[in-house]
């Protein structure tokens, strides 16, 4: 039976005449998982940093607890995880907080880029360039802080544009009935990230060092990419 263009118009397809997943569905399970990676890339240099730097360098070995007459159980530092780098706690915030320096520049014109070239594409890009540039983050570290920290804003710049690409993505394939539920999922993708990002890493330091963690974490953003 022919439908009229009303009906068309007001009929709600059945799971069954979607191939029983909706596309929708799709899109927005792979937005999730891309928030995922990208969390994932932005904190883990957090906890890598703790491997990378030598002890002497730390907040915690600043004070001399033999002034002090005691000894402190946490001193010890395992020779597994004292880093080759010299770097102070000054040149340390530099390089965690550089990937804001880059992330703030980018929020509008991201959405702009989504709006002329596609969603799908700015996002998808700046995923992979994410993990792209997290792969080249051990090399630019053993360069030098400074190439560690231009690289670090490179990121943070290619990051800021995956929220206002969401936000496109979302006004296209989301219905205004369901807009609020997929959201909340996609951006979820987010907080998700953030919390298996530190054991992951963590996990990753302890069997294969701190290399591999952005070897690894960059790998599957990309693997991502391709999917």
């Amino acid at each position: 039976m022919t439908m009229t263009l009303r009906e068309k118009i007001t009929h709600k397809p059945k799971w069954r005449e979607q191939n029983y997943l909706p596309k929708r569905y799709v899109v927005c399970l792979m937005s999730f998982c891309g928030m995922t990676c990208v969390y994932m890339l932005r904190i883990n240099l957090n906890l890598a940093i703790v491997a990378m730097v030598h002890p002497t360098n730390s907040s915690n070995s600043s004070v001399d607890n033999n002034e002090c007459d005691f000894e402190d159980a946490n001193s010890t530092v395992s020779d597994e995880y004292k880093g080759e780098f010299e770097w102070n706690e000054m040149t340390q915030g530099l390089i965690l907080a550089s990937f804001f320096w880059g992330y703030i520049w980018t929020q509008i014109p991201g959405g702009r880029l989504a709006e002329l070239f596609g969603a799908k594409i700015v996002y998808g890009l700046a995923v992979f360039g994410s993990g792209v540039m997290t792969l080249l983050l051990p090399l630019a570290a053993n360069h030098s802080y400074k190439t560690l920290v231009a690289l670090r804003m490179i990121l943070g710049a290619i990051q800021g544009v995956c929220s206002p690409a969401t936000h496109a993505l979302l006004s296209s394939w989301a219905p205004q009935n369901e807009r609020s539920t997929l959201s909340a999922f996609v951006y979820a993708g987010g907080q998700f990230g953030t919390i298996i990002g530190f054991p992951v890493t963590a996990l990753i330091l302890e069997v294969y060092g701190w290399e591999a963690i952005f070897y690894i974490q960059g790998s599957i953003a990309i693997l991502w990419t391709v999917f």
